[in-house]
Order: C-alpha cells, then structure tokens, then sequence
C-alpha cells in the first residue's frame, strides 16, 4: 500500500497550532480509562484548560523555542495539509521521546513508525532513551516494546506534567517508563 502521508520539515506556523489540537483530541481518545480510575471529564477538563487562549499562545510560543533549540526535535505527518502525527524528542538531560501523537484513523500504517524512525536517528543511540507512557495505553507500550524497549522495573510512577495548567484535576494518571539503547 502507498503512504499517503509525508513526514514534513519544516513545520510552520499553522502546523504547529494544528499538532497541538491533534494532540488535545488524542488525549481524549486515549487517557480515560474506567479500568485505570482515569475519568473522561477530567481529561476533558485538562484538555478545555489547556485551550484557552492564553494557554495555547503559551505552548505556541514553547514549541517554537523547542524549534529553535538544537537539542529539541519535532516531525509530523501530513496526509494533503492535516497534520495526522507528531513526534517530540528533547537530548537536553535524559534522552527523551516526549510525545508521540497519530490520528486514530492512521494507526497500523506506519506512521508512527516513521516518526519513531526519524527521531531514532536523530538521538544519541550511544546514550539510554526512555519513554513515559500512561500506564494504561498498551497500544503505546506494544508499540515502544515492539521498536526494542522494555518496560523499566519499578518504574510506576504518577503522571501530573499533564496538570500543567490545572491546579484542581482530581485523578492522577499512573504511568511506567519504558527505556533501551537502540
């Protein structure tokens, strides 16, 4: 089958705003979990603070100093103009794939893939690479074992970073991280 993606580079303005929102979506598609305790509305809650305006003018202008910064590294996939992925990776301290995002309608193509690829290559293989994934998305973690890393022992840990913007979000999100060298 032909990809009708591409990964893009640079990436602009509108993509930038346009990966943040993809992102917001995921995260609803992704974080409740009944099972986990991790409620819809709490999520949703998270993701409305995270769009006010201020807030996305404020993670608009990170993501462009990340842009800017050589130590920082940003892909997405395009299919025509919607973005339908996203990878972050940051070499500051610990080596780090932060953030990795495809559209629903796009899993099991190989966009992840690709974007894992890209961001493989361009980190420090000789240095360990982690990952933190909440602990209930085991697509994720399938997806990470499946690209050679594992699932680091005692590692459980609670996720609040996505609380950045929310001081009252009453559930914690239970994550593990999964590390290797490539």
């Amino acid at each position: 089958m032909e990809k009708d993606y591409t990964i893009v580079e640079p990436i602009t303005e509108q993509d930038l705003l346009d990966m943040k929102l993809l992102n917001d979506d995921l995260w609803l598609e992704t974080y409740p979990s009944i099972e986990a305790g991790v409620s819809y509305e709490v999520i949703e809650k998270i993701i409305l603070e995270r769009q006010r305006p201020e807030n996305i003018a404020a993670s608009l202008k990170g993501y462009r100093e990340s842009l800017a910064d050589s130590q920082c590294f940003f892909r997405i996939a395009k299919s025509e103009d919607r973005v339908i992925g996203s990878i972050y990776s940051d070499k500051k301290n610990e080596i780090q794939v932060l953030g990795i995002y495809v559209a629903s309608e796009y899993h099991g193509v190989g966009v992840a893939a690709d974007l894992m690829e890209e961001a493989l290559n361009w980190l420090d293989s000789s240095r360990p690479i982690s990952f933190e994934v909440i602990e209930h998305n085991t697509r994720a973690i399938r997806f990470y074992e499946k690209h050679g890393f594992q699932v680091v022992p005692d590692s459980r840990r609670i996720y609040r970073d996505c609380l950045l913007y929310t001081s009252d979000a009453a559930d914690d999100l239970p994550c593990v991280i999964l590390g290797g060298r490539r």
